[in-house]
């Protein structure tokens, strides 16, 4: 026999964004801007996507929210120049970030055209900012994805407990890049248990986001 589901839907309080659009479009905002620093946020980690330029087949990495705009006209993250991401990105900066935060069950993704930054004002501003421990992943003597007889972090050994000083990682910064991506589209889906909701915004220069619902 099927169980059936007693939960009773009139007892259920909705968020007030659940049937408002501009302000599911602010709240987005919020979160994401919020997530930039505080790392327990689920949305402080996206899946960027992208064509690899070397297969031409769809491809997926972690990244790290380094950056929101209060509009969310832009966002950014960190990477190593040497990563392979960085060519297929460069040959085709269309690209996609995937945000999901499962205490608020909200999904955004973001659909723009990516710029990278090396060794520029923007990318110096950046470094200056970085933590000591986390320049270590800009220290590798090889680039990401490099194949190792033997299982490694790829920067030296001296540096795994955390023991080196700011100095000691000056020479990262030659690996170090800040990819900013010009969003052009946010695609949002809350889920509910009285219905789902899901919404999409253009984003444009000068003018302020224009939202529709879909079904989600």
């Amino acid at each position: 026999m099927l169980k059936k589901n007693t939960r009773d839907r009139t007892e259920i309080k909705n968020p007030p964004y659940y049937n408002d659009l501009p302000f599911s479009f602010s709240h987005s905002a919020e979160i994401m801007f919020s997530a930039v620093k505080n790392a327990k946020s689920p949305l402080h980690i996206g899946v960027l996507g992208y064509i690899n330029a070397a297969t031409s087949a769809p491809t997926q990495r972690s990244v790290v929210l380094r950056f929101a705009a209060p509009d969310l006209k832009e966002l950014g993250f960190h990477t190593d120049i040497r990563s392979e991401k960085i060519a297929s990105i460069q040959k085709n900066p269309n690209c996609s970030i995937l945000f999901y935060d499962t205490i608020l069950k909200i999904q955004l993704v973001f659909s723009g055209k990516i710029t990278l930054h090396h060794k520029n004002p923007i990318a110096l501003k950046a470094w200056e900012k970085t933590a000591v421990m986390s320049r270590r992943c800009y220290m590798a003597q090889s680039a990401p994805g490099a194949v190792s007889p033997i299982p490694t972090a790829g920067f030296d050994e001296k540096y795994t407990m955390n023991e080196q000083e700011e100095n000691d990682t000056v020479g990262g910064y030659e690996n170090f890049c800040v990819a900013r991506m010009k969003v052009e589209m946010m695609d949002r889906v809350f889920l509910s248990f009285t219905g789902n909701r899901r919404a999409r915004f253009t984003l444009k220069d000068d003018a302020p986001p224009e939202g529709e619902w879909l079904i989600p």
